[in-house]
């Protein structure tokens, strides 16, 4: 969609694919996947051998707009995408059922104070072992999001919608992710 292309230019979603080492026929994991822009880029990615899941949590979800919902995956056109809305951030998939999963411009909001988790921060330690559960081994996890201040806190990225980048990398770690590389 036109819509979809105009944030190319700043979502660079060919240089992110290349990054991810995303192949036909994997199957994908989209954290937090929103209005499905990424959803929609992974879908046609993977291919028609392939499967993507677009995640919603609570938050997400309270952002998706009906319409939107509607025109980008009504009369099933994104016949391989699978939608899966959880009442928290926890992931609720099989036992490594997935080679790759993406969390785009998403991690900072688990820190957002939103109505529907009761103004209160995702319960990350769960969200981030659910994700590593799914995950098959050797899979990998790409994170990209907006980069905060260093040694900022929860409170700033909650008001900032930015987080500082080691903050991420610790909280990974701490939950068996390695880090594999980065990119600017």
């Amino acid at each position: 969609p036109d819509v979809d292309k105009a944030r190319d230019k700043d979502r660079k979603p060919a240089h992110i694919l290349a990054f991810a080492e995303l192949q036909k026929g994997d199957t994908v994991l989209d954290v937090n996947a929103g209005g499905g822009y990424y959803t929609e880029i992974l879908s046609r990615a993977v291919g028609e051998c392939g499967k993507v899941i677009t995640h919603n949590g609570p938050v997400y979800k309270a952002f998706r707009k009906p319409e939107e919902f509607k025109q980008r995956y009504g009369n099933n056109r994104l016949a391989n995408v699978i939608h899966l809305d959880t009442p928290s951030e926890v992931i609720t998939l099989d036992d490594s059922s997935i080679d790759k999963a993406f969390m785009i411009l998403a991690y900072h909001d688990y820190y957002y104070l939103h109505q529907a988790r009761d103004k209160k921060p995702a319960d990350v330690d769960s969200a981030l072992k659910s994700i590593y559960r799914v995950l098959k081994k050797g899979a990998k996890l790409v994170v990209v999001d907006h980069v905060g201040p260093v040694g900022s806190t929860p409170a700033d990225w909650h008001k900032l919608h930015r987080i500082d980048t080691a903050a991420v990398q610790a909280s990974l770690k701490k939950h068996g992710f390695k880090l594999e590389k980065t990119s600017q």
